[in-house]
This record gives structure tokens, sequence and C-alpha cells, in this order.
């Protein structure tokens, strides 16, 4: 989409601005060097004290929602 931000992340993968949508099986966010997770909200990923509890061998997965693992 050359530059362009999707406009909202769904369950099996983007909806872009003009309304289509792309699926995806996997979504690899890259934030540069800052956190920017803001986009996750929806997903109630984080713990009373603002942290997110990562699980797995590689401790990239997120303990409430396996599906989402967060590297970086």
């Amino acid at each position: 989409m050359g530059g362009v931000m999707f406009s909202e992340m769904l369950e099996d993968g983007v909806r872009w601005p003009d309304g289509s949508i792309v699926c995806a099986d996997v979504m690899l966010w890259c934030t540069e060097f800052r956190s920017s997770l803001d986009h996750l909200a929806p997903l109630m990923l984080r713990e009373p004290g603002g942290g997110i509890t990562m699980i797995g061998r590689l401790t990239t997965q997120a303990a409430k929602d396996p599906r989402i693992h967060l590297v970086g």
C-alpha cells in the first residue's frame, strides 16, 4: 500500500482507508526504537499495573492472547 497506514486491525487481517480488507495469518509490527502499542489497546493485553505479561519459550508471546508476539 506504499506507506499508507491501515485504518483498522481485524481478527484475521486489516482494513485499509478505502474499505478494502487484506487477510493475514501474521502481522509484524515494526516500531523502530520506541514501543508503540496503543493500537493494541482493544486487545486488552495490559495488566492492572500497565505492563503486558509475556510467556513462551522465547518470552515473546502475550499471556492474554497467545496469537500476539512482541519482539524487538
